[in-house]
């Protein structure tokens, strides 16, 4: 695909200090692992700035 950038990943959130994400609720990284899911989120990049393909597209049909 032309729109994906080659960029992505996930958000590891149980590596490192997962305490930033609750301050005031002192919990064991046991008891923090019932707060959220247990799959991590995905993420990627893509690219939706593709209008100068499409014009040209229709240029060329026009052709």
């Amino acid at each position: 695909m032309k729109s994906f950038s080659g960029h992505a990943g996930v958000l590891d959130f149980y590596c490192g200090d997962h305490r930033r994400l609750y301050p005031r609720m002192p919990m064991t990284k046991n008891q923090f692992t019932y707060e959220l899911s247990d799959h991590l989120p995905l993420w990627v990049q893509i690219n939706t700035d593709t209008e100068a393909e499409r014009l040209d597209q229709l240029l060329a049909r026009a052709v």
